[in-house]
């Protein structure tokens, strides 16, 4: 079920600036790199789990076992 009224035309979705996204991206796994001394891809499983906790929740304990524990 569409959420456009009868006669509505869908806009088209405007293109992004997708150089901001890449330097972002560019300077994540540069920070990532820094702190861990090795890029994103080459890290373990739980460190990996780490990074993107620290990530995306600024802050929250470090994640050991299950979310269930937090």
């Amino acid at each position: 079920m569409s959420s456009l009224c009868e006669g509505e035309k869908e806009m088209p979705r405007k293109k992004g600036d997708y150089r901001r996204v890449e330097e972002e991206l560019r300077r994540i796994e540069e920070d990532i790199e820094f702190e861990y001394g090795k890029p994103f891809d080459e890290l373990s499983y739980s460190e990996k789990k780490q990074v993107l906790l620290d990530h995306f929740f600024h802050g929250l304990p470090e994640y050991k076992e299950s979310a269930r524990d937090m």
